[in-house]
């Protein structure tokens, strides 16, 4: 899963700029943690790392990051 997560960041960190971010809504974000959880069977801690470097990605903009945010 390591291999598949660094090529998909890093395709998306090519066409993705500080100047044309990408927008992330929070239904997107849920279904991500969704998917990450059943259908990859991530541990806890894989999945908050992955929504952890989706919200720090300078070329994403999450919305209502603090609530996805809050610990």
């Amino acid at each position: 899963m390591t291999n598949s997560v660094a090529e998909g960041t890093e395709i998306l960190e090519r066409r993705l700029t500080e100047e044309n971010p990408g927008f992330v809504s929070i239904v997107a974000m849920v279904e991500t943690v969704w998917v990450l959880d059943r259908a990859y069977s991530l541990a806890a801690h894989e999945i908050a790392a992955a929504v952890e470097g989706m919200l720090q990605a300078d070329v994403l903009v999450v919305e209502n990051e603090q609530q996805v945010f809050t610990p």
